[in-house]
């Protein structure tokens, strides 16, 4: 299907941006690549209630519920929660609108907005060009590499801090909601299948954290973290993330019914989302026959070196989803499915192969859409890989 192109820098792709007003020196503003407005973040303890682009039909249906809207009325009330109009709620402390329960921390909105730049960075629509089929596809997954790879920085350290490691999960969770059309499109559906359990992992192990620390609890004004059940339901009801799709042949995507049993066992109500009721259901039987799964508590070290991953797969390949192990799981996905692009880089996953605003990776881009389709570039210097 044919798709309008997009500039690099648009901010709502639903309106006209109007001409920039001149900044103050030492105001930072950023450009969205969409569902937010660019005013700066203001400074405060609070999260910042943050309501996504109105122009998709099931958000929609979100901010009507999450704002007591009736989701079947077609005034004009929905397009007025967000994209940047007066009652736009993005950038605003939650505090000051306790009516309003989407909302994110400010490490993960920010995190969202970075995601979503990047990958339109890797889409060649916004440049005018075409360089081979699947680029923007594997230029998602380079973004959704580079996701894991931050959450890594955290999930690694000696100290695990709840929050960090929580607002990189928002932040996932929001993106997967996201226009991943292209992740749809590649001849690497195994690769992307693993991509995504590797997900679930970072998941369940933040999930595990949180339980350590006795924050993975019903919502309360005693608990930090105010949008568990929102977060989560924005997990299990996204379609676009794939979370069920067809090349997920092995179970890649169980995680969830483990997501949801951990979420009965705390008491944690999955909630939030228009519609999460029946996506529960669809999971609940499965739910409830899985195993209680293990906590992931360091074992002995002659258990730590016997066990493998492999041993979480029943006989016909598919996972139990029964013990998760972050940093085993991350090695053997950077081990398998690292790769060089057609056009030129590193051999590695994630990193900066697929971003055009990248001169290399441009010159790179621009040379094998000439050799491939003969396109003319008169008067500019052959680039060299």
């Amino acid at each position: 299907m044919a798709r309008n192109k997009r500039a690099l820098d648009e901010v709502d792709p639903n309106s006209e941006a109007a001409p920039s007003a001149k900044k103050k020196k030492d105001t930072k503003t950023r450009k969205l690549a969409k569902g937010a407005s660019a005013e700066p973040i203001k400074e405060s303890n609070s999260a910042p209630a943050v309501a996504t682009e109105a122009s998709d039909s099931k958000l929609n249906s979100d901010l009507a519920s999450a704002a007591g809207i009736d989701p079947d009325d077609e005034d004009d009330t929905i397009e007025e929660l967000c994209g940047g109009g007066p009652k736009c709620l993005c950038r605003k402390p939650a505090d000051e609108h306790p009516e309003h329960t989407w909302i994110l921390t400010k490490t993960g909105f920010e995190l969202v907005l970075t995601w979503q730049q990047d990958q339109m960075k890797r889409e060649p629509d916004a440049f005018g060009m075409y360089v081979y089929n699947d680029f923007a596809a594997y230029g998602l997954r380079e973004v959704m590499d580079n996701m894991l790879l931050a959450f890594d920085k955290e999930a690694k350290k000696k100290t695990r801090v709840p929050m960090a490691m929580w607002s990189h999960i928002e932040g996932m969770a929001w993106f997967f909601n996201g226009d991943l059309f292209h992740f749809h499109m590649t001849d690497d559906p195994e690769a992307n299948a693993n991509c995504l359990s590797l997900v679930g992992t970072a998941l369940l192990t933040t999930l595990e954290v949180l339980i350590e620390h006795n924050l993975f609890i019903p919502a309360s004004i005693t608990n930090p973290i105010r949008n568990i059940g929102l977060v989560l339901s924005r997990f299990i009801s996204s379609d676009t993330t794939v979370l069920r799709s067809e090349f997920c042949d092995r179970n890649e995507t169980g995680w969830l019914v483990q997501v949801v049993k951990m979420a009965d066992e705390h008491q944690v109500e999955i909630e939030g989302v228009y519609g999460i009721e029946e996506k529960l259901k669809e999971i609940g039987d499965a739910a409830a026959a899985a195993q209680k799964p293990k906590r992931n508590r360091k074992p002995p070290a002659e258990k730590k070196r016997a066990w493998s991953l492999s041993q979480d797969f029943n006989s016909q390949g598919k996972r139990l989803w029964r013990r998760w192990d972050w940093k085993r799981e991350l090695a053997k996905y950077s081990s398998e499915w690292a790769y060089t692009p057609p056009h030129g880089g590193d051999c590695a996953i994630g990193g900066h192969n697929y971003d055009l605003t990248n001169k290399e990776t441009m010159q790179r881009a621009k040379r094998w859409e000439r050799i491939q389709y003969g396109t003319d570039y008169a008067g500019e210097e052959d680039p060299k890989i």
